[in-house]
Formats: structure tokens, sequence, C-alpha cells
């Protein structure tokens, strides 16, 4: 191997390097492809075990990024963290199995543009882009999903979230089934969290459109209030301000 100022520790660490110089491999196979690209950090068992033309990732913990060939710019921080993804570049996974089944349709230079932190946050999400999911399950999703341009902040926001696109959660529980509806916003603890298809609503407040599961028919709700519209499942077009404003609405 030809690159210089590498650091490699433990079995078959870093063993198959050619060009690649000042990168750091520390565990059992860490960093055992054949790496070409400076700047490499590999710490864990089997971290960036597959890593080829990729450059600048930053992988650390059991498994973390092991999948990586060619994607280049990510950080993958927890066992099993980014644990599927191949050619793209620019994530951010930090948590046990964040991101773990991602594998993004683009191909190497595409960036996924997501953020990922916390236990398990955006667990199934496969080739969705633009994501932010921050907090215990966060965006955490179904076998299958494929979801993009959502932000989940808070314990449980957009946890079921399969194909929605383009919502903001903010809140623990908030939207949390949510499969997959889109262009919705939830904020505050547990607002719409029974809520798995509306579009277009915008529910504000603890419990907001949190007790009823609205359906398409309740599309461009506004509900801003604690338990404002509590109920509502299928009535469509409604707007109610105040606390627990209409919240014995159905529909």
């Amino acid at each position: 191997q030809t690159g210089d100022f590498n650091i490699g520790i433990g079995a078959n660490a870093g063993t198959a390097l050619t060009a690649a110089g000042k990168t750091i491999a520390i565990g059992e196979g860490a960093l055992k492809g054949v790496a070409t690209q400076d700047g490499t950090i590999a710490i864990g068992y089997e971290a960036l075990n597959d890593l080829t033309s990729g450059a600048f990732n930053l992988a650390v913990g059991y498994q973390a990024g092991d999948a990586i060939t060619t994607g280049s710019y990510n950080i993958a921080i927890g066992d099993s963290a980014l644990g599927a993804e191949t050619d793209c570049d620019a994530s951010i996974a930090i948590g046990y199995q964040a991101g773990l089944l991602q594998v993004s349709a683009g191909s190497a230079g595409d960036d996924t543009g997501n953020t990922l932190v916390g236990h398990q946050a955006q667990r199934f999400n496969e080739t969705g882009t633009n994501n932010t999911y921050l907090g215990y399950k966060a965006g955490y999703g179904a076998s299958g999903g494929n979801n993009s341009g959502n932000t989940g902040v808070g314990k449980d926001a957009l946890l079921s979230i399969t194909d929605g696109t383009n919502n903001t959660a903010v809140g623990m529980g908030a939207g949390d089934s949510i499969t997959t509806g889109d262009y919705n916003v939830f904020l505050g603890q547990g607002a719409g969290a029974a809520t798995t298809d509306v579009d277009f609503a915008i529910l504000i407040g603890q419990g907001a459109g949190g007790g009823g599961n609205m359906t398409s028919g309740a599309d461009k709700t506004i509900a801003i209030g604690g338990d404002a519209l509590l109920s509502l499942t299928s009535g469509g077009g409604n707007i109610a301000i105040g606390n627990e404003a209409g919240d014995a609405l159905i529909d």
C-alpha cells in the first residue's frame, strides 16, 4: 500500500488499503476493503467494512456503515447505523440502528440529505431523502417504507410513517400514527396522534386533533389549541382555535 499516515489497530483493520492515506481503522475488520480515498475513520467491528472509493466517511460502532462502498461524506455512529447504504453521500445517522435500511435510489455523488439522530431513528425507510428525524424512534416507519421531505422531532414523532411526504411533526408522539399522509404540520405533544392518512392538516397544541383518526375526508383541517378538534375523523375544511375548541366534533 502506498498511502501515508494511516493507523490500523485490530485483526484485518485496514489490511487492503491501497493508495488511501490519513485513515484510522480500529477494530476487527474495520476498513478492510480496498479503500483508495484519504481521510476515512472507521472504529468498531467491521465498521466501513466494504468501503472502496468513498471519501471522508466517519463510522463508529459495530458494523456502522459496513455496506458503504462508493458513498462519501457520511457519518454513521452507533451499532449498525447506516447498515445498508452503499453509494449515496451526505447522510448523518447517529444512534442504534439509525438509518438501518437506508439504500438510497441515487448513485455515487448524489446527496441523500438525511439527518437521523436517535435510537432507531428512520429505521425502516429505504430510498427516501431529505428527511430530518431527531429523537427516540423518530421516523421509525415500517417495512418497505419510502418517504422523503419529512421533519420529525421528539420521541416517536412520525413513528409510523411509510410513504408520507413533506410532513412536519414536533413533540413527543406528534403525528405518530401517520403513514401515507402528506404536507401536514403537527406541533405539540400528541398532536395528530391517531391520524393515519390526512393531507394538508395543521394541528397545533397538546393533543390537537389527537383523538380521532382523520382520513382524507378531513383534509385541510386547522386546529390550534389544546385538544382542539380532538375527535375529528372525516369532517373536512374545519377551523377550530382555542383550548378544546370543537373537541366533540367528529364528522
